[in-house]
């Protein structure tokens, strides 16, 4: 049911042909993180998400000195 169909490289060889997409990486070693970076990217939200990561980071840093 899904739009693109995605087998992570460790899967067996019938799932591998039947997928859109095969990840670089095996499963349990970082394929759905290929995965999700590939989605954020597509989307063009990359820099966004990671600047706005980035941005809560230096709030909580700042939150937790004494005396501010």
């Amino acid at each position: 049911m899904a739009g693109v169909s995605i087998a992570v490289s460790s899967a067996s060889e019938q799932v591998l042909k039947a997928a859109d997409l095969v990840t670089l990486t095996a499963g349990g070693r970082g394929a759905i993180r290929e995965v999700c970076d590939a989605i954020l990217e597509s989307k063009g939200l990359t820099a966004d998400l990671l600047n706005l990561y980035l941005a809560s980071l230096k709030e909580t840093s700042t939150d937790a000195l004494p005396g501010q």
